[in-house]
């Protein structure tokens, strides 16, 4: 979660490791809660949130899609929707 907060858009993660000062400064943060966030970064990874950047892309039915690896779930990269549960959505953003 602090990764999402400070990474800059694209940036991969051992720049990002090198930039913020690497092991010593996350583990002050992290550990040590030097900037007090770990109890807003806990709740944030509690809040039911799944994340889907490891999924795999690809296409069905002529539609780009996002397979999640964990759920077995497919959803449509245009709308947000998931393919087998249409009650199950993923927040779109214009690119």
């Amino acid at each position: 979660m602090y990764y999402l907060l400070t990474g800059e858009r694209l940036e991969r993660t051992v720049p990002w490791f090198e930039r913020v000062g690497g092991l010593d400064h996350l583990t002050s943060v992290l550990i040590d809660d030097s900037l007090g966030i770990c109890a807003e970064l806990e709740a944030q990874m509690d809040s039911g949130a799944d994340v889907i950047a490891h999924g795999i892309l690809g296409t069905r039915d002529g539609r780009p899609v996002v397979a999640s690896p964990m759920h077995k779930q497919e959803f449509d990269l245009r709308t947000g929707r998931c393919r087998d549960d249409p009650s199950v959505t993923l927040p779109v953003h214009e690119a």
